[in-house]
């Protein structure tokens, strides 16, 4: 039976759906790429290049290339984070000497690879004039033929393709990390360059993600709570040989104990750490009945207590922090209440207030400033200044996250059917971005945003009380983080359970949190992504043609009000991609149309259809492939 009767009789093709579904294994997202620059001189003009004579733009065949000769330099200076990158060229040479392709480390140190007709050698130069070979290969190059090249960096390794052959890859710890790249003639030979591409990796090349340890005692118990502005410095919790202790983790230092505020307790928590990562704040035992007080560490005074609002017994908690450490703010038992607090050292604590019809208040973030405070009551959300007081947010909201700015603020919406994530503007605007995955009915107290609001982490405990770390983005939307870091960014977790993300560095590269290692134990942990997580950022425009069809998965999968869908074109041809239900009815015709080579984007946004599990079918000419997509509102 051919592919047009299948598609004629909605009962065959529900089987043959399913059967090619079950056939097929669920791959990862396909990660993108960063377009840095890109070049086919057909416009006649070699921008951004350092061009030193007798380089020139050449014609032949009505195309425009670079062509140099003499020993000459062709530079390349944009940016200067070359990690994890492709360069992809057309190469043509000829003579008998060949050409270099520079990767400069530095002003004085580079790598370079050495192209010659017989062979093809990897160099590194550091400094200028000492010499070492890394790797050789031989091969017969073939002169006045264009060549295709590729050369890839990821995770300090190297990979040089040429016509798609891989013929060294090599391997040195820190290799490239800042620098430019260049063309290099050698004594009388022609270069020819043509179809230059330089893109940076949005994948798991670029991303890392580890356990932070514990301090020396008890096994690894360990959680992180807070992470400065640049990712550097993470604060938390693990249990050291006396008991529970605030740490404060750098990549240096690993991970050093804060003490406690009664000598010999050791029963401390850093919840927060200022911009600088000079400062953390948390809480610490005091006495024999397991009170707490709030604590300002910093490295020159060592762990400092708050004391209580006036009235205030033996409780009190310190939550955010300032950029520049001089504000704090949480909250403390008073005569009557426990309410959310302001400190500095020139005030000392100050109570915040409660708002009307509540009976107690909780301060959750600060903004850089300390000018902005955000929290919750037992009945809704508000926001602080100095100079309006207490601003009700709305009944039924709680406000756990503030940008450094202060103008975006991050909560929940409390419904008995699911909270609803909410991100509140600049004008103290609320929208809803869904759900929390499995419709958890209550929240845990840890939200946080980077620093335009684009993403936020944070837990919660779903329907059966077990904690969750989740992430947002305006791409992917609102995702379980344990299923985004695999399908979507590209990690092996290898044996990890992601329990809770707590909080996220101002660029949105670093994430911390708690989770399960892999062996079974509770312990803090960091994720470094690229600076293109999460988005799509490849441009079809002037990419290299795909080598084959390919749907990619959708993401996010599964999805609430939108998915992104992806699909490569080998040869142009007419595509039809359709949406079926379980009983192979066409829900959705996407795309019917011829399409150029290439990759292609479609949004697909089912308002009207109901929860459950559908089907996207792509076909071009007799190439046909078919993805699961799961619809969860």
């Amino acid at each position: 039976m051919n592919r047009k009767t299948v598609l004629l009789n909605h009962n065959i093709l529900f089987l043959f759906i399913c059967t090619i579904v079950m056939g097929i294994s669920t791959l990862a997202a396909q990660p993108g790429r960063e377009i840095i620059y890109q070049e086919d001189f057909q416009d006649g003009k070699a921008q951004d290049w350092d061009l030193e004579a007798p380089w020139q733009l050449q014609t032949e065949s009505a195309n425009t290339f670079l062509h140099g000769k003499n020993h000459t330099w062709a530079i390349y200076t944009r940016g200067n984070a070359w990690t994890n990158y492709d360069l992809e060229c057309q190469i043509k040479f000829a003579g008998d000497s060949g050409f270099h392709i520079n990767l400069f480390l530095t002003d004085n140190d580079r790598y370079f690879i050495a192209f010659h007709p017989n062979n093809l050698n990897l160099y590194k130069e550091s400094p200028w004039g000492t010499v070492d070979k890394l790797a050789e290969h031989e091969e017969d190059f073939s002169k006045n033929t264009w060549h295709m090249v590729e050369i890839s960096t990821a995770n300090d390794s190297f990979n040089i393709t040429i016509d798609d052959k891989s013929l060294i890859q090599y391997q040195e710890t820190n290799a490239l990390r800042i620098g430019s790249i260049g063309f290099e003639t050698l004594d009388k030979s022609s270069v020819y360059v043509d179809n230059i591409i330089v893109s940076r990796k949005s994948s798991a090349a670029t991303s890392t993600f580890h356990g932070l340890g514990d301090l020396p005692g008890w096994g690894i118990n360990s959680k992180a709570y807070g992470v400065s502005a640049d990712g550097a410095v993470v604060v938390g919790e693990s249990y050291s040989e006396n008991g529970p202790e605030a740490f404060r983790w750098t990549t240096g230092s690993q991970m050093v104990g804060l003490g406690d505020l009664k000598p010999g307790r050791f029963s401390s928590s850093a919840l927060q750490v200022a911009a600088s990562g000079s400062v953390a704040v948390g809480n610490s035992i005091i006495d024999d009945e397991w009170g707490y007080e709030a604590f300002r560490w910093s490295a020159g005074t060592g762990m400092t207590g708050l004391d209580d609002l006036a009235g205030g017994d033996f409780y009190s908690s310190a939550n955010d922090v300032s950029a520049d450490g001089s504000v704090i703010v949480g909250e403390s038992k008073s005569a009557t209440s426990t309410e959310a607090f302001r400190w500095t050292s020139a005030t000392g604590m100050v109570a915040l207030g409660i708002l009307p019809g509540s009976v107690e208040s909780h301060a959750q973030a600060v903004s850089d400033d300390g000018s902005v405070v955000v929290g919750y009551t037992e009945r809704s959300a508000f926001y602080w200044t100095s100079t309006g007081g207490l601003t009700n947010l709305g009944n039924g909201y709680r406000a756990y996250g503030l940008n450094p700015n202060g103008s975006v603020i991050v909560g929940i919406l409390r419904q008995a059917s699911g909270d609803q994530l909410v991100k509140w503007n600049a004008a103290h605007q609320a929208d809803t971005l869904g759900v929390l995955p499995d419709k958890g009915n209550y929240t845990a107290q840890l939200y946080k945003t980077s620093k335009n609001g684009d993403i936020i982490v944070g837990y919660y405990l779903d329907s059966n009380a077990k904690e969750k770390a989740f992430i947002w983005t305006p791409a992917h939307g609102l995702l379980d983080l344990q299923y985004a870091m695999e399908s979507i960014y590209g990690f092996d977790l290898n044996g990890w359970t992601l329990v809770a993300a707590t909080n996220i560095s101002d660029d949105g590269s670093t994430i911390v949190g708690w989770g399960t290692n892999p062996a079974g134990n509770t312990e803090a942990w960091i994720a470094r992504l690229s600076a293109q997580t999460g988005v799509d950022t490849i441009k079809t425009s002037k990419v290299k043609r795909p080598r084959e069809f390919q749907l990619h998965q959708n993401h996010p999968n599964p999805f609430n009000s939108a998915t992104t869908i992806h699909y490569d074109l080998r040869i142009s041809g007419r595509v039809v991609l359709k949406i079926y239900n379980l009983s192979g009815q066409t829900v959705a015709t996407l795309t019917d149309a011829i399409q150029s080579p290439g990759r292609h984007t479609i949004t697909w946004q089912p308002k009207a259809l109901p929860s459950g599990l559908y089907f996207c079918r792509l076909q071009v000419g007799d190439y046909s492939q078919t993805r699961k997509f799961i619809l969860q509102k």
